[in-house]
């Protein structure tokens, strides 16, 4: 089985993923394969990220894929990533807890901008449109998380998972919807 975890920074791709190669995965990391690959472009020193050769990234991981029968890819990024995977999951993280997982890693702009690209479903949009069956998994409670995507594993062609999580829709159903926008713009 070949399984994409994919979401923002922050949402668990790779503690998930890592739980997976304990069960028998081998565990590729995106950002790790393309430094090793030598498939990075560039710095970019405004964004304070590497810029990657998406096409040499296809090039050298579709090969890899094939030949591993288990294996989980952890990634943010979609570009260069071949279609051939078993399940696609895309991890969601409540905004707020989000913002506290951040906080540890990144400066204020950048922790912002990924917040803003979760409450927009920016990456679930992204898969959605390259991959046909994506699962959206809550990792704001990352043990029930692993529950979902071990059962997900059980059982790839149930339907669990599949609804969109909309964080406009579940804070608006709180009366919290004047809150996010305010959490957005501080």
């Amino acid at each position: 089985m070949k399984i994409l975890i994919c979401g923002t920074p922050g949402t668990g791709k790779t503690t998930l993923s890592l739980f997976l190669s304990s069960k028998g995965f081998h565990y590729i990391n995106y950002n790790t394969f393309a430094f090793f690959s030598r498939s990075i472009l560039k710095y970019d020193k405004v964004r304070k990220s590497y810029v990657v050769n998406s096409n040499k990234i296809y090039r050298k991981l579709g090969p890899i894929l094939k030949s591993l029968d288990k294996v989980v890819l952890d990634s943010h990024i979609i570009a260069g990533l071949p279609k051939k995977f078993d399940l696609i999951v895309v991890l969601r993280c409540d905004p707020e807890i989000l913002r506290k997982r951040l906080m540890k890693k990144y400066g204020a702009k950048k922790m912002k901008e990924n917040i803003e690209a979760e409450i927009l479903g920016i990456l679930s949009h992204e898969c959605k449109k390259k991959f046909r069956d994506v699962r959206e998994v809550k990792t704001t409670n990352i043990i029930d998380a692993k529950k979902g995507l071990y059962s997900l594993i059980m059982n790839p062609r149930s339907k669990i998972y599949t609804r969109h999580i909309d964080w406009a829709d579940v804070y608006e159903k709180k009366n919290a919807l004047e809150s996010l926008y305010y959490f957005i713009n501080s």
